[in-house]
């Protein structure tokens, strides 16, 4: 597996300024069912952090800050967001990609 930039607490605070801190999870607070995609065969891997966004709008800022961290970290993660709450599955990609 590639190593990644790590989720730093600055982006921390970022993300928590936008969904609050009842709606933002990391480490050990980052629920198992985030952890799994609904094929087994993808294993399980915790995410650093969630965000529970309830709007577009706060979807939004939440890629925003992704699109920060590209630029000042080099790499980003995105995910495929899905109805009703469940973990997509995730891809990293490196700058110029």
């Amino acid at each position: 597996m590639a190593a990644y930039n790590k989720v730093t607490p600055e982006i921390t605070e970022r993300l928590k300024a936008v969904v609050g801190e009842k709606r933002f999870s990391a480490g050990d607070a980052v629920n198992a069912d985030y952890a799994h995609d609904e094929m087994p065969i993808y294993g399980k891997c915790f995410p650093e952090a969630v965000c529970e966004a309830e709007s577009t709008g706060e979807v939004s800022a939440i890629m925003k800050i992704c699109l920060w961290c590209m630029e000042s970290q080099g790499t980003i993660l995105f995910s495929n967001y899905t109805p009703g709450g469940f973990p997509g599955r995730e891809r990293r990609v490196q700058r110029g990609s």
